[in-house]
Order: structure tokens, then C-alpha cells, then sequence
């Protein structure tokens, strides 16, 4: 399936106008009707848009297109369906390995807490013994 009519099933799943897309894209409604139906390549930022908006994964809209479907961003064509959902997988990677940093964290500080707390009642303990 184009990644056009991908485009279009979304936007309609969700009750928007291609008008409204347009407005929110800041293009025409013809520039629009372009992306939907293929007449216009689309740009790597404008993907990123779209899915914004219409609150999907840009891999989503991507994903079953081939080799011949490529999207541009400045002046270089260089991201397939396949490498974008590469990429999807990877950030998905590199969040998971953040958020387990995070949590390890939280988990050194709350060992370095118990610890002091330990060493806070040993402190007590001995100053009783010492009175």
C-alpha cells in the first residue's frame, strides 16, 4: 500500500478533513491532496508531522512500502520504509537503555539511603552504650 492512501486510512480514522491537515501542516489543501496521493514525495519532516497529528508511529505509515518509496529531507534521498523502522527499533533501544539507567539510579540511591540510615542506628546504638 502507498504510504498516501496509509495516510488518508489514518486521517479519516480519526474524523479530519484534509483541509485541517493542511492547516495544520501550514501548506495548501491541494499540496495536501499531493501528499495523499503520491503526486508529491514526502519529506522526512513532513512525515514526522503527519504522525504527530494524526498520533501514530511514522514507522506505521511506513512500513509495508518498499524500496521504490523513499522520502527526502533537504536534498538527500536516503530513508526506506525499512531503515526508518530501523531506526524506530533502535530509538526504542536507546529509550529502554535510558529508562533502565534511570531505574539503576534510583536503585544506588536508595542502597546509599538504607545505608546511611544503617549507619545512623549503629551511631545511635553506640552513643547509648557510651552514656
Amino acid at each position: 500500500m502507498e504510504y498516501g492512501k496509509k495516510i488518508r486510512q489514518f486521517r479519516e480514522r480519526r474524523g479530519l478533513s484534509q483541509e485541517y491537515m493542511a492547516t495544520k501542516l501550514d501548506i495548501s489543501q491541494n499540496a495536501y491532496y499531493k501528499l495523499e496521493t503520491g503526486e508529491t514525495r514526502l519529506k522526512v519532516d513532513t512525515l514526522k508531522q503527519i504522525s504527530d497529528i494524526l498520533e501514530v508511529n511514522p514507522a506505521e505509515l511506513m512500513l509495508e512500502e518498499t524500496e521504490k518509496y523513499k522520502f527526502s529531507q533537504s536534498n538527500n534521498t536516503v530513508t526506506t520504509a525499512n531503515s526508518l523502522a530501523i531506526y524506530q527499533q533502535n530509538f526504542d533501544e536507546e529509550r529502554r537503555v535510558w529508562q533502565e539507567l534511570d531505574r539503576s539510579r534510583l536503585t544506588t540511591i536508595e542502597t546509599q539511603q538504607l545505608v546511611i540510615e544503617a549507619q545512623k542506628m549503629m551511631i545511635e546504638k553506640l552513643s547509648r552504650k557510651g552514656e
